[in-house]
């Protein structure tokens, strides 16, 4: 934590803010977490990837379901990596639901 707060202090931007947000969200539980997240401008983080995966993970540790989902499907929206765009709505959301994601290489390994 003592590495964001000075982070934040010398380099506030939103990078720096979400990253600060989820740091805090493991550290002292996603309600303080999403407090982080709530200061910052909505047009700021309205094509924000991260801040929406960060918002989505926050909300999930909280229960909060339908509002993690829809958190998540913008983050999926926006992600930029094709294999994320490439997973099925449907799909995506029964992961999220569960509560874990896994992570299927879609490379071979150097031999």
């Amino acid at each position: 934590m003592l590495f964001y707060d000075q982070l934040v202090r010398i380099a506030p931007t939103l990078g720096t803010r979400t990253g600060y947000a989820a740091a805090v969200g493991e550290a002292r539980g996603p309600e303080a977490g999403l407090a982080v997240l709530h200061g910052t401008d909505p047009d700021d983080v309205s094509s924000y990837q991260p801040y929406w995966a960060v918002r989505a993970h926050l909300l999930q540790r909280l229960g909060k379901t339908s509002e993690a989902a829809e958190a998540f499907d913008r983050a999926i929206g926006l992600a930029e990596d094709p294999a994320v765009e490439r997973v099925p709505p449907p799909k995506t959301r029964l992961i999220f639901s569960l509560g874990s994601v896994e992570i299927t290489p879609r490379y071979p390994s150097p031999k």
